[in-house]
C-alpha cells in the first residue's frame, strides 16, 4: 500500500510539473470563469471505501461498518459553467483499493497465514457546484450529484508463509461470484466481518462535498452515500424458519488534486 501511495505521488507530482511548465510557456492563458467557458482537466486522490451492514429481525439491529478499502484514484475531468458560480463538474476516475490482515502464526512450526483484499473500480460523477469567489482566480465552492461505480475487481486472497521463507497463495474467493460467495456467508478481513451475499457490481453514491479553486488547480472533497443494497441478495439466511434481511450500502469519501489543462 505504501509503494502505491508513493508511485502515485510521484506520478502526479510529475505531470503537476509538465503540465505547469505549459501553462508558463504562454501557450495558455487562465481567465476568469465565465458563463458558457468549459474546462478539461485530471487528478491525483486517495479514497477510502466503506461498507456498513445490519440485519433486520434480529435482538440487535445496530448499523455496523464490517468492511474498509483504501487506494489512490487518477481521473479525467470536464467543467461547464452555465452562469456565472454556478457550473457542472463531471470526472471518470479509476480507483485501485487494497487491504490486508497481519501475519498470524498458525502452526507450532511458526507457519503463518495473511489475507489480503484487491479492489479495483471505475467511477462516473456529475457534481452540480457553485463557486464563492474570495480573491482574484480564487474560489471555494459546494456540489452535489450523483455517482455511479462500477467494481471491477474484489478478491480476497489468502497467503501462508512458511518456516523456509516461502510464501504460496492457498485460497482466492471472488466477492462477486456467487460459488464462492454463498448466501450468508461470513469472512473475516482486517479484523471485521463481512456478512451477506456476494456483492453486485453496479454501485450508485449521491455525493456532497466543497473545494478550493485557485487559478486552473483545485482540491476537493466529497463523500458518497450509497443508494443501493452492496450484496446481490438481501437475506442472511434462507431457512423457511431463520430468514434475516439485510441492508448494506458502499459509502466512499475522497480527496481530490487537480488542475485543468485547457479552458474555452
Amino acid at each position: 500500500m505504501k509503494k502505491t501511495l508513493i508511485l502515485a505521488f510521484l506520478v502526479g507530482f510529475s505531470l503537476f510539473t509538465q503540465a505547469q511548465d505549459v501553462w508558463d510557456s504562454g501557450a495558455y492563458e487562465w481567465n476568469e470563469d465565465k458563463t458558457g467557458s468549459h474546462a478539461l482537466g485530471f487528478y491525483i486522490g486517495f479514497e477510502r471505501s466503506n461498507v456498513y451492514s445490519n440485519i433486520n429481525k434480529l435482538p440487535s439491529t445496530k448499523r455496523e461498518k464490517c468492511l474498509s478499502i483504501n487506494g489512490p484514484q487518477v481521473g479525467l475531468v470536464y467543467e461547464k459553467m452555465f452562469i456565472k458560480g454556478l457550473g457542472l463538474f463531471s470526472g471518470l476516475n479509476y480507483t485501485f483499493g487494497t487491504q490486508k490482515t497481519d501475519w498470524e502464526v498458525v502452526s507450532v512450526q511458526g507457519d503463518k497465514t495473511r489475507s489480503r483484499l484487491l479492489y479495483q473500480k471505475l467511477d462516473l460523477h456529475f457534481d452540480l457546484q457553485y463557486k464563492f469567489k474570495i480573491a482574484q482566480n480564487t474560489y471555494l465552492g459546494l456540489m452535489t450529484g450523483p455517482a455511479m461505480q462500477t467494481q471491477l475487481q474484489m478478491q480476497l486472497n489468502d497467503y501462508m508463509k512458511h518456516t523456509n521463507g516461502n510464501i504460496s497463495t492457498t485460497d482466492k474467493i471472488d466477492y462477486f461470484s456467487k460459488n464462492d460467495i454463498p448466501d450468508g456467508i461470513s469472512r473475516k478481513v482486517n479484523v471485521t466481518w463481512i456478512i451477506g451475499g456476494p456483492f453486485q457490481k453496479i454501485n450508485a453514491t449521491w455525493n456532497v462535498g466543497a473545494f478550493f479553486q485557485w487559478k486552473q488547480f483545485f482540491f476537493r472533497f466529497s463523500y458518497g452515500f450509497g443508494l443501493m443494497n452492496a450484496y446481490q441478495s438481501k437475506y442472511y439466511h434462507r431457512t423457511e424458519d431463520n430468514v434475516y434481511d439485510v441492508k448494506s450500502h458502499f459509502n466512499h469519501w475522497n480527496m481530490r488534486l487537480g488542475m485543468f489543462l485547457w479552458q474555452k
